[in-house]
């Protein structure tokens, strides 16, 4: 019965900060985190502002920043499910953290709320100069493995994790959708881009056109109750079914 229980946290019981790791915690649903300016002093209020800042919720102060207005994402009361979120206009509009201490070439474990509400498939959730997440495509360094990891007009929670040098896993609403072995040394430290596919470059044609909701990273490969208990969690908070 405790395991049980442990598998099925609920928003408001848990939080990300609950386990060890933690690099960093992005999250629209807490609005004092939202900011329409680099330097965190004009606040986001409503529907439509754009967001020039997200703070970090781990702790480790790796916030996201965009200080051009053109490309700044902006703020959508009811993005998922009701719920809020940063919509890019999948152009150019994108939010990083530079600061992000993701080294790449090492374990890590990323979950990602959002929808893609029409468009082609193969768009950017993530990326930096070593590594991209798209909706059809992971690629790590030489890497690249092809598969519909995520569907578009649907929220879905999607997880990916990386054991270093052994294998690239992702998940969609708690389902493994593609592994890819992992070859090549990828550059630690880099910076990490929402939205955006940094290997392509800016107004490049596979930017995302969507909603991201909320963005955690894990400097490890999380235990597979943890993961679990992380989707769980996300499943709660924001109304999507796990399979």
């Amino acid at each position: 019965m405790r395991a049980r229980l442990m598998l099925q946290p609920t928003y408001g019981r848990f939080a990300p900060t609950e386990f060890a790791d933690l690099a960093l915690w992005l999250d629209a649903l807490t609005l004092p985190t939202l900011f329409q300016d680099t330097a965190f002093t004009i606040p986001v209020v409503s529907a439509g502002d754009v967001v020039g800042g997200w703070q970090d919720k781990s702790g480790n102060g790796n916030h996201a920043i965009q200080a051009t207005v053109a490309q700044k994402p902006t703020y959508r009361v009811s993005a998922i499910n009701g719920k809020p979120g940063l919509r890019s206009d999948g152009v150019d509009d994108h939010i990083d953290s530079s600061s992000v201490v993701a080294d790449f070439a090492a374990d890590f474990t990323m979950f990602i709320v959002a929808e893609q509400p029409t468009g082609a498939n193969n768009k950017t959730f993530c990326s930096s100069a070593a590594f991209r997440f798209q909706t059809s495509e992971m690629n790590l360094s030489v890497v690249a493995s092809q598969a519909n990891y995520a569907a578009v007009a649907t929220p879905q929670i999607m997880t990916v994790t990386h054991d270093a040098g052994v294998l690239l896993e992702a998940f969609r609403d708690g389902v493994s959708v593609g592994t890819d072995s992992t070859i090549g040394a990828p550059a630690s430290g880099v910076d990490l881009q929402l939205m955006r596919d940094e290997l392509s470059g800016i107004g490049g044609v596979d930017e995302y056109p969507g909603d991201i909701s909320e963005f955690i990273i894990y400097e490890r490969v999380v235990s597979v109750l943890e993961r679990q208990q992380v989707e769980a969690y996300l499943s709660s908070k924001w109304s999507i079914a796990l399979s």
